[in-house]
């Protein structure tokens, strides 16, 4: 793993994002340059994304959680970039409320033994999670002549989301800008 992977991982998942306050309806975009290689790291809420920001209660959510993470997975569904790059390395960090609801679910599929027990828990988890979730995602990039422009294409996934903060560093420049399904596009 090189310095800037490692680096821009473990910035991903063990500092505080810049964005302190959790806010639905506006989202975080952080995109950093160090000669050919490009991150984005996104971070969205759970409510934009999913509509709901508690444990999972039916199959339609369960479902919902599923093809959110395959919608991160995509790097070119949620961007769209003025030079080809390689997506080297995608990390996508999905609450952990939401995954554990996914292997319960799973396991009760397959033990029904204890069905009247797992719904009990159902009941219990449904009321476990007062804080506010969000979904992030890492995108190592190679780029062999550079980034001009990208796209954010979220808007049109996620109807809720109206606001992403993006800022970014390159070689040449830092700055930022609010992107909205007005402006989804950002000029390095």
């Amino acid at each position: 793993m090189t310095i800037f992977r490692l680096i821009a991982v473990m910035a991903l998942f063990s500092a505080p994002s810049y964005a302190a306050v959790h806010q639905h309806g506006v989202g975080t975009l952080q995109v950093l340059q160090a000669g050919k290689d490009w991150q984005f790291v996104l971070q969205l809420p759970a409510s934009d994304v999913l509509g709901f920001e508690h444990t999972p209660q039916t199959e339609a959510q369960l479902s919902a959680v599923a093809a959110s993470r395959n919608t991160f997975d995509d790097f070119h569904a949620l961007f769209t970039l003025d030079k080809k790059c390689s997506v080297v390395e995608t990390v996508v960090e999905v609450p952990t409320i939401f995954t554990a609801a996914a292997t319960r679910e799973h396991e009760h599929k397959h033990e029904h033994e204890h069905e009247h027990e797992h719904e009990h828990e159902h009941e219990e988890h449904s009321h476990e999670n007062d804080k506010h979730e969000d979904f992030r995602a890492a995108y190592l990039l190679k780029c062999a002549n550079g980034i001009n422009k990208a796209t954010f294409n979220g808007f049109a996934i996620w109807q809720a989301l109206h606001t992403v903060n993006a800022h970014w560093v390159t070689m040449n420049q830092q700055s930022a800008v609010k992107l909205s399904g007005n402006q989804a596009v950002i000029r390095f």
